[in-house]
């Protein structure tokens, strides 16, 4: 089945205590893609970064009840997946959700959400994924892919450039497994895509606290859902696949680390 994952994200400037809705990054959207009928999609992740204590929610009318829903508390300046791991809540094609958030009322202040939504069979994407028990059995090196990336201020995903543009790294024509992220600077989030991702965004929520959580997101995503959500990502591909951030409006760079896997032939 093509599968697919597809990471989306938005900010509220300057929400206070009132639940204000996102505006979302450049051409995301909070509308869920149209699935193969009869098949999976799951929000699978969501996370926040703030600079003041509050909330966040994901409502819809196809959930238990569009007053609330799934709401968290956010921890200033902690991206962590903040839903059930290996739950998740499933969501309806083309249903279009409502995130709204709380927090600093300082003028110009991003509060900032991702989502990350898993497609058992997404229509017209066909990435390309590993289970962990694959990962296990096939691994044949690991290997560090380091990048600076300069952001611009959201909410927008910033930044791009292709995979290898710092660390021209990887094997020929080679499959590697992406595990995670290593983060030296804080952001909401760091994602990879290109060809091997259905041109959709993986990414990991950009916490430097928790660094053995970032560093295998992908690993533990897997598990957790007992599904093949570790990226894979083919050498011959390295120029058409970019890495890029969602930063606040201090736009600070990314310092980080791809932790990849050589996959055996």
């Amino acid at each position: 089945m093509p599968r697919a994952m597809d990471t989306i994200a938005g900010a509220a400037t300057a929400p206070g205590a009132v639940a204000t809705a996102l505006t979302m990054a450049a051409n995301d959207t909070l509308q869920v893609r149209k699935a193969k009928e009869d098949s999976r999609v799951i929000l699978g992740a969501a996370w926040s970064r703030t600079q003041a204590v509050g909330f966040t929610q994901i409502r819809s009318p196809q959930f238990h009840d569009n007053t609330r829903a799934v709401r968290y508390r956010n921890t200033i300046n902690q991206p962590y997946n903040m839903l059930p791991p290996g739950a998740g809540q499933p969501v309806s094609p083309l249903d279009t959700l409502i995130v709204e958030m709380t927090g600093s009322a300082v003028a110009g202040d991003q509060e900032q959400t991702a989502l990350q939504l898993l497609y058992e069979d997404l229509i017209g994407v066909d990435g390309r994924f590993a289970t962990i028990e694959e990962a296990n059995t096939n691994i044949e090196d690991l290997v560090t892919i380091e990048a600076t990336i300069t952001a611009a201020a959201g909410p927008n995903w910033t930044g791009s450039e292709a995979l290898t543009a710092e660390s021209d790294l990887l094997l020929g024509e080679r499959d590697y497994y992406l595990f995670g992220i290593n983060f030296g600077i804080a952001c909401l989030a760091a994602a990879v895509r290109g060809p091997d991702t259905g041109f959709l965004r993986c990414g990991v929520p950009g916490n430097v606290t928790d660094h053995d959580i970032t560093s295998f997101y992908f690993y533990y995503l897997s598990k957790y859902y007992n599904a093949p959500w570790i990226p894979i990502l083919n050498a011959a591909n390295k120029n058409g696949t970019f890495i890029e951030v969602l930063q606040d409006e201090n736009a600070a760079a990314v310092p980080l680390n791809l932790i990849m896997g050589l996959v055996r032939k």
